[in-house]
């Protein structure tokens, strides 16, 4: 719409420059020149007028894109890929050029229909070109204020959409809480009982660390592009073959729930007892009782057995319902969930998740020195802070409303140019 606007006032500006100059375009009928011949200069000189504002816009273009890259690059890790986009430099070239070409045929229209040697006297050019120029200035301001509050408009409910994704509740806690992308190498953790092993010496070490007070693992993070799902069926009313539903998968440890302080609306949460010799168990979210358990309270799903397709070949009973969580980005619809506890079904590629007093700033440094002193076959990748991860999932729609609205001012200013 912007691009429209700075259309309209780029053909308003050349037009308004043609018709004024009415007179000198009649002194060159009168001396010889035709009026195709008129017209093609008017197209050519709006055409060249027209090709270097795209080429000076070009030129800016580059010039912002080297300036904003590299202060947005730590907010946006796809940003070492971004480049000018040649399909929407061609449109803006060629509106820009239709726009020129407009600009000129108008006017050379109107001239074309008038008497040019009458139009050399002043009081008949006076009379009739600001005519055309009052009636063609009107309708280019009425198009360039309904655009220009469109763009507004849009703008404000971009704010609107930010401030309420901003406000959303994710159905977990980011305050304060370390996470750690861990893998755990089959050359040095062969067994699952080695697994098991490095799981309990990495919380106790973390456990260790000043400010440190409850620590827990899942293969998979909320916000982190992490995601696994799998089909099941309830023993209970088995669905036919290639019918069966899906849900989202998350494999996690003790304390997972309190650490993140994710609900617990009806049974109990994993122990330390949900081992490899005890009987398979899950907890289901809310948005699964929702959906596959639409006539029972969540107090009557529990106990129920389910067979996944992947993540255990025995069926688990569930013993727990727990809250939703928006896994994939803030503003995605909380999806059914099932929760499985590693120490039945071993993962090697993990997050360590732990829960640390406010304001310990120099934790994650001591964190890091530790483990790489303590557990040298623990392959430690990228740390963070957890609200790292949700301001980044914040930082597009922040740039885009940003962007809108710089978008909505520069539309008012040229219409009110």
């Amino acid at each position: 719409m912007l691009l429209l606007i700075a259309c309209a006032n780029l053909a308003g500006l050349l037009s308004a420059r043609v018709l004024a100059r009415s007179a000198s375009i009649a002194h060159r009928e009168i001396f010889g020149a035709s009026r195709k011949l008129i017209a093609l200069g008017l197209l050519i000189e709006c055409a060249l007028l027209a090709g270097a504002g795209v080429l000076l816009g070009l030129l800016l273009s580059k010039l912002l894109l080297i300036v904003i890259a590299p202060m947005l690059q730590s907010q946006l890790s796809n940003l070492a890929s971004l480049n000018m986009d040649w399909r929407v430099i061609g449109f803006a070239a060629s509106s820009g050029l239709v726009a020129a070409i407009l600009s000129a045929i108008i006017p050379a229209r109107f001239l074309a229909s008038i008497n040019l040697a009458q139009a050399a006297h002043a009081q008949s050019r006076s009379s009739t070109s600001s005519t055309v120029q009052n009636r063609q200035r009107k309708f280019l301001v009425i198009v360039q204020i309904a655009l220009s509050t469109c763009l507004l408009i849009g703008a404000l409910l971009t704010l609107q959409s930010l401030r309420r994704l901003v406000n959303v509740e994710p159905g977990f806690e980011t305050r304060a809480i370390l996470v750690a992308q861990i893998s755990l190498p089959s050359s040095a953790f062969p067994e699952n009982a080695n697994v098991y092993g490095a799981l309990d010496a990495l919380r106790a070490e973390s456990l260790s660390l000043p400010g440190s007070k409850v620590v827990s693992f899942a293969q998979s993070l909320p916000l982190t592009d992490q995601d696994n799902g799998t089909e099941f069926d309830l023993l209970s009313r088995p669905a036919a073959r290639g019918e069966k539903p899906e849900a989202r998968l998350r494999f996690v440890d003790v304390d997972y729930s309190s650490t993140l302080k994710i609900p617990m609306h009806s049974g109990r949460d994993f122990s330390r007892g949900d081992n490899a010799q005890s009987a398979p168990v899950m907890l289901v979210n809310q948005a699964f009782v929702a959906r596959y358990f639409k006539d029972r309270t969540p107090e009557q799903v529990l106990g129920q057995s389910v067979q996944l397709g992947w993540g255990g070949d025995v069926a688990k009973s569930i013993v727990g319902v727990v809250g939703n969580v928006r896994h994939r980005n803030l503003a995605a619809t909380p999806e059914p969930e099932m929760y499985v506890p590693m120490r039945q079904f071993p993962v090697r590629q993990l997050f360590l998740i732990a829960k640390l007093e406010p304001g310990n700033a120099a934790a994650k440094r001591a964190w890091v020195n530790r483990m790489q002193l303590r557990l040298p076959r623990v392959n430690v990748g990228a740390v963070q802070w957890f609200a790292q991860a949700r301001d980044a999932t914040l930082m597009q729609p922040k740039l885009a409303a940003v962007l809108f609205s710089a978008l909505a001012l520069s539309a008012l200013f040229l219409s009110a140019v």
